[in-house]
């Protein structure tokens, strides 16, 4: 069976990457280009992150929780999918902050001068 090439699509990471400033243009030969201070920063997001993601699947749980046994009017089921559209935009936030964590220490960083 001939072998498919897996590409990659396009990675949520890559948004997040300009957002922490760690651009794929500053991964050097031996890591990513970043001080201690850059990568403590960037562990601190990622924990935000993780904890924003948490606060909002909790949003979600307790939207979906106050459902009874009849239907919900379209009001309260069109706010229950904005939360989840929300859930979802705050789970690849926090996914592609700690993918770049990964690649650190995967990685390894250089000082920065």
């Amino acid at each position: 069976m001939p072998r498919r090439n897996r590409a990659r699509g396009p990675s949520i990471c890559g948004s997040a990457s300009r957002v922490y400033g760690t651009e794929s243009s500053k991964i050097g030969k031996v890591g990513l280009l970043m001080d201690k201070k850059q990568f403590s920063e960037l562990h601190s997001s990622s924990v935000k992150l993780m904890q924003s993601y948490f606060a909002a699947a909790e949003k979600t749980s307790g939207m979906l929780n106050n459902c009874g046994p009849t239907p919900l009017p379209f009001s309260k089921r069109f706010a229950i999918l904005r939360q989840e559209i929300a859930e979802k935009e705050a789970q690849h936030l926090y996914a592609a902050a700690k993918q770049l964590l990964h690649d650190a220490a995967r990685l390894g960083y250089e000082a920065v001068q």
